[in-house]
C-alpha cells in the first residue's frame, strides 16, 4: 500500500489519499483539494507512507494531477500491495541500484524483485567483507582471517557486482552471486515413495522437477529456491505418475494446483503400502470412470481411508457352486426352453433388495455399467448361438436330458384364470 499525503497550499494540512484506490476515492480526494485551492497546478505530494520505505524519493515529484501518472502509481501501490515482505525489502535495493527517470522505470524495477536476492543484515562493506569470507567466497586459513581488510573485501566485491545496501541487508541480482552463495536445491525426505513428479517453470529458474508427496518445509524450501511466494506463480509443465497406467485413467485437471497434487500423491501413497491395493484402486477407476477430475482425488483419498475395512466385496465362488438369488417368473420359462442365467454386479455388496437404497443405486454409473455388460453378454450369446446350428441342437438334447419325464406344474390353481385379478 501507498498512501500519498496531498496539498496545494503551504500551511494546510495534507489530505491522505491511499493507494490502491477506486476512482471514487480518488475524486472524492482530489474533490476535498478543490475546497482548499481550486487551482489544480498547485497540487503537490507532501510526504509518501509505503512499506518500501525509500519510496518517497522517488515518487515525491510525481505529477498527480496527470491521470495517466496517477495510474500507473494506483498499479505500483498493487504490486507492491500483492508483494511478500521479503521482496518489499528487496524492492528498496532495486530502486536504489538501477537508474530511475520516471513511473516507467518505477514499475520496471517492482517486475524484476524476483531477480535479486537480499543478503540480510549484510549493510556496509565491512559486513559484506565478513559475509563473504564467512561463507567461503574468499578461501584463507582460520589464523589469517583476523587480519584480513574486510571494508576492502567489501567494497571490491561492491564495485564489481554492484547492488544497494538498505537498512535491511545488500540486495544484489542473484546472477552475480558467486557459486557459494547461489541458493542450494531443496533436500527431498528420500524414505518417502515418489508418487508423481511435476514439472515447474518460472521465469527465474530451469524447469524445477518437484516430487510429492512432500512435507511442508520441502515445499517451502522449493518455493524459496525457485523465487515464488506461491506455487500458482509457476507453470505445471508436465506431470508423470509411478504408476503409468493410473495416470493415463486420472484426468488433468483444468488448472490445478501443487497442493492438490500433493494431497492425491499422499493419498496414493499410503495406497502404495498396502499389497495389491493400487491395483484395486485402478480397476476401481476403470470400473467408475469419475466424470470429473476432482472425484479421482476424492476416490483416492476415500479409497485410501477404506484400506483398514475394504468395502469392496473380493469373495471368489467357486463355479460349481449353487447360489440363492431369489425367484423369478423366468424359472416358469425355463420349464419350456433351454434357459441360462448370469449375474452382474449393479449395487453395493449386502444391500437388502426391494429397499429404497437399491432404488437409489439404480441411478449410478455402476448400476449402468452392470447393465450395459449383461447386455453385450446377452447379445454375444445369441450371436454365438444364431451362428451355430449345431451348439444349438447340442443344448437342446442336453435340456431334454435334464428334465426327462417331469412336466411343469404352475404354482398357482387351475381354477384361477388371469383375469381373476
Amino acid at each position: 500500500m501507498i498512501t500519498l499525503y496531498l496539498t496545494r497550499k503551504v500551511g494546510t494540512e495534507p489530505i491522505p489519499l491511499s493507494l490502491p484506490a477506486t476512482p471514487a476515492d480518488i475524486g472524492n480526494t482530489f474533490a476535498e483539494l478543490d475546497t482548499i485551492c481550486p487551482d489544480p497546478s498547485a497540487t503537490e505530494i507532501y510526504k509518501v507512507d509505503s512499506e518500501v520505505r525509500n519510496l518517497n524519493r522517488y515518487i515525491c515529484k510525481a505529477d498527480v494531477e496527470d491521470s495517466e501518472t496517477l495510474r500507473k502509481l494506483n498499479q505500483l501501490a498493487e504490486l507492491l500491495q500483492s508483494m511478500s515482505r521479503e521482496d518489499q525489502m528487496k524492492m528498496e535495493g532495486v530502486l536504489d541500484s538501477n537508474p530511475i527517470n520516471g513511473m516507467d522505470d518505477i514499475l520496471n524495477a517492482a517486475s524484476m524483485v524476483k531477480e535479486y536476492v537480499l543478503l540480510e543484515e549484510v549493510t556496509s562493506n565491512r559486513t559484506l567483507g565478513n559475509y563473504l569470507v564467512e561463507h567461503g567466497v574468499i578461501d584463507c586459513p582460520e589464523n589469517i582471517k583476523p587480519y584480513l581488510d574486510y571494508v576492502g573485501i567489501g567494497a571490491e566485491f561492491y564495485s564489481d557486482h554492484g547492488g544497494a545496501y538498505t537498512l535491511n541487508g545488500y540486495v544484489v541480482r542473484k546472477t552475480e552471486l558467486p557459486p557459494q552463495l547461489q541458493p542450494q536445491k531443496p533436500f527431498r525426505e528420500e524414505s518417502r515413495d515418489e508418487m508423481l513428479r511435476l514439472t515447474l517453470r518460472t521465469g527465474h529458474h530451469a524447469d524445477y522437477p518437484l516430487i510429492l508427496p512432500a512435507d511442508e518445509e520441502y515445499l517451502s524450501s522449493v518455493k524459496k529456491y525457485l523465487c515464488i511466494d506461491e506455487f500458482s506463480e509457476a507453470q505445471i509443465r508436465d506431470v508423470r505418475f509411478k504408476t503409468p497406467y493410473i495416470g493415463q485413467m486420472i484426468h488433468a485437471m483444468e488448472c490445478p494446483s501443487v497442493e492438490e497434487y500433493n494431497e492425491f500423491a499422499e493419498a496414493l501413497e499410503a495406497i502404495w503400502q498396502t499389497d495389491g491395493a493400487l491395483l484395486t484402486y485402478a480397476a476401481v477407476l476403470e470400473a467408475e470412470k469419475p466424470e470429473y477430475a476432482d472425484d479421482d482425488y476424492e476416490y483416492a483419498a476415500r479409497f485410501a481411508a477404506d484400506q483398514a475395512s475394504p468395502s469392496i466385496d473380493t469373495t471368489i465362488l467357486p463355479a460349481d457352486q449353487s447360489i440363492n438369488l431369489g425367484s423369478t417368473d423366468v424359472g416358469d420359462v425355463s420349464w419350456q426352453v433351454p434357459t441360462g442365467l448370469i449375474g452382474v454386479t449393479t449395487e453395493a455388496a449386502g444391500c437388502a433388495l426391494h429397499t429404497w437404497q437399491i432404488v437409489a443405486q439404480g441411478k449410478s454409473p455402476l448400476a449402468h455399467k452392470g447393465m450395459h455388460y449383461a447386455a453385450r453378454i446377452l447379445f454375444a450369446a445369441a450371436k454365438k448361438l444364431y451362428e451355430s446350428p449345431e451348439r444349438c441342437a447340442l443344448i437342446q438334447d442336453d435340456y431334454q436330458h435334464v428334465i426327462g419325464h417331469r412336466t411343469y406344474q404352475s404354482m398357482l390353481p387351475d381354477s384361477v384364470k388371469p383375469g381373476d385379478f
